[in-house]
């Protein structure tokens, strides 16, 4: 049994190490940029413009918040009128058995 472990862990290393191996050359092989367009690539600075933050930064407008303050909320609660008939008497069979005449919401 562990002639056959071991017989199965050289499979599968190997396979694994084909794997990455066949990812790497594959990566190396289709490049997303062409030669043209990395000529023309430019770097990005890695400095930041100081003097324009500061002036940015500088011209802001403060803004305060007083958060004791109690602001009035008006709202308006919604009215509900349901209308019952007087007696039971009011509601009307249909001849498809629904009934017709009783309350309307």
């Amino acid at each position: 049994m562990s002639k056959n472990l071991v017989t199965m862990a050289i499979f599968t290393t190997m396979i694994v190490i084909a794997w990455i191996g066949f990812n790497i050359y594959h990566n190396f092989a289709t490049s997303t940029v062409s030669g043209d367009i990395s000529i023309r690539i430019i770097p990005i600075e890695n400095t930041f413009k100081t003097k324009t933050i500061e002036d940015n930064l500088k011209s802001r407008k403060e803004i305060t918040i007083d958060l004791s303050e109690k602001i009035a909320v008006a709202t308006v609660a919604p009215t509900i009128v349901i209308t019952l008939p007087s007696s039971p008497s009011g509601l009307q069979l249909t001849e498809t058995g629904t009934a017709t005449g009783g309350p309307s919401f």
